[in-house]
């Protein structure tokens, strides 16, 4: 028997044309150019996000790393009730101006309520102590309480009071004794809270022993004249006999007379007398 040959059918050709096959999104160039405009916009829009998140990631950082070092300090030691106060806290016996002017103040109320009812509380008289820092405490209170600050001008051209310029009243002027040229500011108060308290004897006089001891010249030790000994002379070495004739042979002769220099000799001059001219013809 005899075998059937199988035939094969042609595959159909396959289309190369790639265009035409594959679908893409955008059909027209302004759709494409639209498309890459919002493209960058996204793209802008994620790195300012990119940028933010840097800039909290610095902050949530700073924020533990300050929180890690608060853990690490030393716990403050817990002061001691029965131990003196000292600096400004130290009590000094009220002065005299200042008593007079917290007691005007308080009868016209020129304080805050709670600065008045403390001071009332105390019942201040003449032979009272009080801290330094109380002194400040008041007369700033008197200060706030009735505005006594200058003016000045902020960034957007108000009218403000200027807190570092103090516009002292006739009760502060008379507490403090300001003169007509000086000035009451925030950085020099505490130099006419000075003023009303009277110096530490004690404090000031090591100072002055320590500045009379700076000053003074120091004393020299007294150191004994040395005397030194006279060096012994050199003996001079006699010279041999035949050195010292020949040196007194040369002290013997007398010296050459320079012989004197020739005199130029006298060169004659002749005179050669002219040819004249020959005339042109």
């Amino acid at each position: 028997m005899s075998r059937a040959k199988k035939t094969t059918e042609p595959l159909p050709e396959e289309n190369t044309d790639v265009a035409e096959t594959k679908k893409y999104k955008y059909e027209t160039v302004t759709e494409i150019f639209q498309a890459r405009k919002d493209l960058k916009a996204r793209r802008k829009e994620l790195d300012t996000e990119e940028k933010e998140l840097d800039k909290n990631t610095e902050y949530v950082v700073h924020r533990l790393e300050k929180e890690a070092k608060k853990g690490k300090k030393k716990p403050k030691k817990e002061q001691d009730p029965n131990k003196e106060p000292y600096g400004i806290q130290k009590s000094i016996p009220i002065p005299l101006r200042f008593f007079n002017f917290v007691s005007k103040a308080l009868k016209n109320n020129k304080f805050s309520e709670q600065t008045q009812t403390d001071l009332t509380n105390l019942e201040l008289t003449k032979d009272s102590q009080i801290p330094r820092n109380m002194i400040t405490k008041v007369v700033y209170d008197y200060i706030r309480q009735n505005g006594l600050y200058q003016e000045r001008e902020d960034k957007d051209g108000n009218i403000v009071p200027d807190k570092k310029n103090m516009a002292p009243d006739a009760a502060i002027v008379t507490l403090f004794e300001i003169k007509d040229d000086e000035s009451l500011i925030f950085n020099n108060f505490q130099s006419y809270v000075a003023r009303l308290v009277p110096k530490d004897p004690t404090k000031t006089a090591p100072k002055k022993a320590k500045k009379a001891k700076e000053e003074a010249p120091a004393k020299k030790a007294s150191k004994k004249p040395v005397v030194k000994e006279p060096e012994p002379e050199e003996e001079p070495v006699p010279e041999p006999p035949a050195k010292r004739a020949k040196k007194a042979s040369k002290k013997a002769e007398p010296e050459p007379e320079p012989e004197p220099e020739p005199e130029p000799e006298e060169v004659e001059v002749k005179k050669v007398a002219k040819k004249p001219k020959k005339s042109a013809k």
